[in-house]
């Protein structure tokens, strides 16, 4: 039955009664379980304690209120390396003339819902209750994170959505941890049913253990749709941080190679030194740089056979990345390809982090060679997959790079500027990509030599010479770096850390 605006004479709503919680819930002997869950001693405790509340508003007209006026109201896309859905503004800020129920869900959360979660836990909880809306449809994903931030106590969600059916995805997932708090692999699924309101305990104290997310929604046309947010209370406690993770180790680059390889392997257009010389021109003026058809077509089949060939190892963490990486023990004694190769399918990306962050500044200045090898020309922009550069505390996108058959990428970067790959979503279906990703670090000011010879090579080679142009013979000039794209309008918050109020972690689920 669809609910009716508040001016409908026929059949007006009270919305100050409309949110009334399942007595059922209250029942003494139910209480005494969802306290022995929060203490670890039942089958929910683990992998953290959850609790789902199912029948949780007595009115289903609620729901429908709840859904309609959701309908209305703006929502906006929100894309980062974390998530990709669709979300309203925080509850607090809607206007009560126009969606009623919406607020008076929210002063329900404020009040008789916040005192019955303090009777049904035990915990005294503070005045403070975030809740937003979320809308997950096709390709749609929140990647694994633990939801501590601030004083969050529990994460919530109040699932809308009246049918939903497991092979549409869009599932939570709970991931077991080890013994450094690290996820590791998934310890449960649960199903977004309509009038569930499902919370969790956000332990600041033990560690990382909340580790969780939301599968992709597979099914075009179907939308996951929940009102989510967090309880919270005034002392958390001393937070615990996550041990470092082992770092890959760093090697020098070998020299190991004569004039002859470098001609078996690399296009020879880009050996001939006045290419060179407008190479190094226009990667000094804009830092990075694009060239199609890197390798021979020989060398680049070769290796792109053996890569299809060999095998891969599925690497984590799922808090920081997954990806197929190269097996290099598998590989067959004359191979023509090499390690630092990931294998990219369905459901593989990397994220940024705070660890990232600070080995960025450590590290000093990068440059990054990125070598792409698949079997279409292009990839599926839709597709995700692409990687994306931002800094670490700007929200916006600094430079993207998209796969390209047989495309080089450099990119030089200085500290603090990250990179992930975008999670690669069920538009890409069963193709894949690989790429040979090096990034080679120095600790100098910056100024290199391209840089402060720049104005040099200028002089000696201005635009008239014999010896010279200053338009490159390839397609790596400035309106064919197609591969790289500057986003300054773009739509995408690619934010290394979200404004609080915009950051949608599962409680926005």
């Amino acid at each position: 039955m669809a609910a009716s605006g508040a001016g409908d004479a026929a059949d007006p709503i009270d919305y100050g009664s409309l949110f009334e919680v399942n007595p059922d819930l209250l029942n003494p002997e139910f209480v005494e379980n969802v306290r022995d869950t929060l203490a670890g001693k039942t089958s929910d405790s683990k992998p953290f304690p959850h609790i789902s509340l199912e029948n949780f508003l007595t009115n289903p007209r609620a729901l429908d209120c709840l859904r309609e006026e959701l309908g209305r109201a703006k929502w906006t896309t929100k894309a980062t390396d974390l998530y990709s859905m669709k979300r309203t503004t925080e509850l607090i800020n809607f206007d009560a003339t126009v969606f009623p129920a919406l607020k008076a869900f929210r002063r329900f959360l404020t009040t008789k819902g916040r005192e019955f979660m303090m009777k049904l836990t035990g915990v005294d909880l503070n005045g403070r209750v975030d809740v937003a809306g979320s809308c997950y449809e096709e390709s749609d994903v929140l990647l694994p994170h633990d939801d501590r931030m601030e004083e969050r106590k529990f994460a919530f969600m109040l699932y809308l959505t009246p049918e939903w059916e497991e092979e549409w995805g869009g599932q939570l997932v709970l991931f077991n941890s080890d013994e450094k708090h690290y996820p590791t692999n998934v310890a449960k699924k649960i199903a977004p049913k309509l009038n569930n309101f499902l919370f969790f305990n956000i332990n600041h104290e033990i560690g990382h253990t909340s580790w969780h997310c939301v599968e992709e929604v597979i099914a075009p046309g179907k939308k996951r749709l929940s009102l989510n947010g967090w309880f919270h209370i005034d002392d958390i406690g001393k937070s615990r941080a996550l041990p470092r993770e082992t770092e890959l180790e760093k090697i020098l680059p070998s020299l190991n190679i004569d004039y002859e390889d470098v001609r078996a392997w690399i296009n020879p257009i880009y050996i001939a030194s006045s290419e060179q010389k407008a190479i190094k021109k226009l990667f000094a003026s804009k830092s990075e740089l694009a060239l199609c058809n890197f390798l021979t077509a020989e060398k680049y089949a070769e290796a792109l056979q053996e890569l299809k060939s060999a095998e891969y190892v599925p690497t984590g963490p799922p808090n920081l990345r997954l990806v197929e990486r190269l097996d290099e023990s598998k590989l067959p004694e004359k191979s023509a390809i090499i390690s630092f190769v990931n294998k990219m399918n369905h459901g593989c990306y990397s994220l940024c982090d705070d660890q990232m962050a600070a080995d960025a500044l450590n590290n000093g200045f990068c440059f990054d060679l990125l070598l792409f090898f698949m079997d279409d020309q292009e990839w599926n922009k839709d597709a995700g997959g692409y990687l994306s550069y931002i800094a670490a505390n700007d929200p916006n996108e600094i430079l993207r790079v998209d796969p390209v058959s047989n495309g080089a990428a450099f990119v030089f970067r200085e500290p603090e500027v990250l990179n992930f790959t975008k999670y690669l979503n069920s538009k890409c279906g069963k193709k894949s990509y690989f790429v040979l990703n090096c990034s080679y670090y120095s600790n100098s000011s910056g100024d290199s030599e391209t840089e402060s010879s720049e104005e040099v090579e200028e002089e000696e080679y201005d635009d008239d010479s014999e010896n010279y142009s200053s338009e490159p013979k390839t397609d790596y000039n400035e309106e064919s770096v197609n591969e790289f794209k500057n986003n300054d309008d773009s739509e995408v918050d690619q934010a290394g850390n979200p404004d609080q109020a915009d950051l949608p972690d599962e409680a926005k689920q």
